[in-house]
């Protein structure tokens, strides 16, 4: 396991410094693209690492999310309370990021994907470890995209990008998240890897959708991973069901 774990980090790092920023940048990708027990021990083995190196750059590591979906998710009055205050704030980018993560459920790490060609053709196609996943996109993100880019003067290529037309890092958006939740009384906790897409899957099933439907969406190899979001589910409809019970 060492040995993979340094392998994952001599990748990642190939052409990067290694500081406490780009340390952050690690845990973000790893977030996105691995369990949480697997990011945990990573950042475990890159800590040591960069203590054994001299380094300043260790993280706080990633917090287990095992009853995330029963507690400490974002609901939809978080949701809305967050766009209101992004644009209170002046942040068109970010929210226009968080109406995309929540409309379509994909991962942080996915929305290089996103571009102008691909609003066109009103789906993404994203590519990860040699897989291939087709995300057809909601008129609603369409609309709020094709929007953003008329406001921004985006013509063509990734949508979310820097002043640089470098796509958006990790950490700037991050940073982002984290202040705007808490201006708008968000609690912190509830901005994680998966806030906006725990939002779009729990939503999603709410509203009566497929459970095998967004085990394809989400792109999930297991079922069992999809099943998680039920678990919500299924205390909304015990609520429900308490309300309108005939007894």
């Amino acid at each position: 396991a060492l040995g993979c774990d340094m392998d994952t980090m001599r990748k990642f790092f190939t052409d990067k410094e290694i500081n406490r920023e780009s340390m952050i940048d690690y845990r973000a990708w790893l977030e996105t693209h691995y369990k949480t027990a697997s990011v945990i021990r990573k950042i475990i083995t890159a800590n040591q690492y960069v203590e054994w190196k001299g380094l300043d750059a260790k993280i706080q590591n990633a917090k287990p999310v095992r009853n995330q979906t029963l507690e400490n998710v974002m609901n939809k009055s978080d949701f809305k309370r967050m766009l209101r205050f992004a644009d209170k704030l002046n942040r068109p980018r970010t929210k226009a990021i968080m109406q995309t993560l929540a409309g379509t459920g994909i991962r942080i790490g996915e929305l290089k994907f996103f571009t102008v060609e691909a609003l066109k053709q009103k789906h993404v196609i994203v590519t990860n470890k040699g897989s291939k996943r087709d995300i057809p996109l909601p008129k609603q993100v369409i609309s709020i995209l094709k929007k953003y880019c008329k406001n921004q003067n985006i013509k063509s290529g990734i949508i979310f990008r820097t002043k640089t037309g470098k796509p958006v890092t990790n950490s700037m958006l991050w940073t982002d998240l984290k202040h705007i939740a808490g201006q708008a009384r968000v609690k912190k906790s509830k901005i994680h890897a998966h806030s906006f897409r725990h939002l779009f899957a729990i939503n999603f099933l709410e509203q009566g959708g497929n459970v095998l439907d967004l085990q394809a969406i989400l792109g999930h190899k297991s079922l069992e991973t999809t099943s998680i979001y039920t678990r919500t589910t299924t205390r909304e409809l015990s609520r429900k069901m308490s309300e309108t019970s005939i007894l």
